[in-house]
């Protein structure tokens, strides 16, 4: 029973763990991860406003974790190609 209860618990934290943290600077930095949004359109964590599904405009600055030791990439979204169907982190640091 107490494997299921800490199982419980370590779920319920999961699902309300936030996707963005505040680095050292303030600068607040997202994971590394792409959401495909319900319409199709694929855009980096970064790239979207916090805790939304709403992306940035082309050239607003990003950052997200690069790993584990707190190395943050910085850079700018870009749309990836004329369709306009994904947006990236495009990363200059």
């Amino acid at each position: 029973m107490h494997f299921s209860s800490t199982l419980v618990a370590a779920l319920s934290l999961a699902v309300g763990a936030n996707a963005w943290a505040q680095a050292g600077d303030g600068t607040w930095v997202a994971n590394n991860y792409v959401h495909t949004f319900d319409n199709g359109l694929r855009v980096h964590e970064a790239c979207t406003w916090m805790n939304t599904q709403d992306h940035h405009p082309s050239g607003d600055p990003c950052a997200y974790w690069v790993d584990g030791n707190g190395n943050v990439a910085n850079g700018r979204c870009y749309w990836k190609d004329a369709t306009l169907r994904e947006m990236t982190c495009f990363r200059f640091t």
